[in-house]
């Protein structure tokens, strides 16, 4: 999956396909959550503060860590 990049202190990068959403953390893990929206996926690579973001909503979602 390609990923880009946010500005954020806690996420590197992000990714989305076929409602799967990769996120790159900035201390080095890369987690795939299940059943995201692409409408998410969308509001974080465009938010001032992704990082906040994500953490207010990915505990709604699946995860399992890839690397």
């Amino acid at each position: 999956m390609r990923r880009g990049t946010v500005k954020s202190e806690l996420i590197r990068s992000i990714g989305h396909d076929k409602d799967i959403l990769e996120v790159e953390y900035v201390d080095g893990p890369v987690f795939q959550y299940t059943a995201v929206p692409f409408s998410v996926f969308r509001k974080l690579a465009t938010a001032k503060h992704p990082g906040k973001l994500w953490l207010g909503m990915r505990d709604q979602f699946k995860a399992k860590r890839i690397s």
